[in-house]
């Protein structure tokens, strides 16, 4: 039997386009996102995804950035 091929698919976002930053919450914050994800159950979010456009949101919000599509 031939030995299955192993494939690596890229899935995310780009390292060469984005710096990781690591973030701890505290559980109500966790909880508080998690339920935001779960209200949005058609888009399939993250919890990256989610701090992302949360984020994107609030500095969009307060003109730290131009307003874009999510």
């Amino acid at each position: 039997m031939a030995k299955a091929e192993s494939v690596r698919r890229n899935v995310g976002r780009s390292s060469a386009e984005s710096v990781n930053i690591g973030v701890r919450l505290a559980p109500e914050q966790l909880a508080a996102l998690d339920a935001w994800i779960d209200a949005h159950p058609g888009a399939r979010l993250s919890r990256p995804e989610a701090v992302r456009r949360a984020l994107a949101g609030f500095l969009s919000l307060h003109g730290a950035v131009p307003s874009r599509p999510i």
